[in-house]
């Protein structure tokens, strides 16, 4: 069925109906649980998730066959250590929060993370059938009953997790037209407003000369030349410090 055959505010109810909304609840809480935990007993996060990511990166750039490819893997490799970034640093995961520059985005997070729980409800079901096997024969039975439920508790979790994914999907998908057009709105008003940082920024990237290398801010004052740079560089922080301070999740929350 192509895309625009799909009737996405019959399926949003449908999704409702089987408990998304109060599912979504439980997960903004645990979300908020995830990062006091993170932040309290692993203060090392995103050293060793850049370390890991890193790691992926030299994978992949060693397969590249030509520059372009190249340059996309080292592009993407960045915007992922920059999503991470904003994660830890407002506290939000990727797939329940729109990013304001690139608000579609979300969309291919979503199906990621709804692939991962439909792989872990195949391997529920798998070890139910094997563990009810001992049951039947009458080995260790205690043990085997306690796994079962395990595995029956994780899989109510793993499927009311897709449910809440496609009822996401659904969200977006009902709003893409106009996000899409925000989305343009916004780089070209960006573009306008901060060209002069794009070249900044275009600068520091080239002077690091390494893939894995993120600028840091001492790094960007120094690509920084002319008094009209310096002025749009603090206009162009001091307004990212205001967008993480709200929740730009207008159309996706409704």
């Amino acid at each position: 069925m192509e895309e625009k055959e799909i009737d996405y505010k019959k399926l949003k109810k449908r999704y409702e109906k089987l408990g998304a909304k109060e599912f979504k609840k439980v997960v903004m809480e645990v979300e908020k649980l995830r990062w006091k935990i993170t932040k309290k007993f692993f203060p090392n996060y995103l050293e060793k998730y850049e370390k890991s990511a890193e790691k992926e990166l030299n994978k992949a750039l060693k397969k590249a066959t030509t520059e372009e490819e190249r340059q996309r893997i080292i592009n993407s490799y960045r915007r992922q250590i920059l999503t991470a970034r904003r994660e830890y640093n407002r506290e939000e995961n990727r797939n329940y929060h729109l990013d304001a520059k690139r608000p579609t985005e979300i969309i291919g997070y979503l199906k990621y993370n709804k692939s991962v729980h439909q792989n872990a409800l195949i391997r529920n079901a798998i070890i139910s059938i094997g563990t009810m096997g001992f049951i039947v024969g009458g080995v260790a039975t205690p043990v085997a009953a306690t796994i079962l439920i395990a595995q029956g508790l994780s899989a109510i979790k793993n499927w009311q997790c897709i449910n809440l994914q496609n009822y996401n999907i659904c969200r977006i998908q009902i709003h893409k037209k106009a996000l899409e057009q925000r989305e343009i709105k916004r780089q070209q008003r960006q573009q306008e407003k901060y060209s002069e940082v794009s070249r900044v920024m275009e600068k520091a990237f080239e002077t690091t000369k390494e893939p894995t290398k993120i600028p840091t801010v001492r790094e960007l004052a120094g690509a920084i030349e002319t008094k009209e740079q310096l002025e749009q560089m603090r206009e162009w922080l001091k307004s990212i410090k205001e967008t993480s301070k709200v929740k730009d999740d207008t159309a996706y929350a409704k």
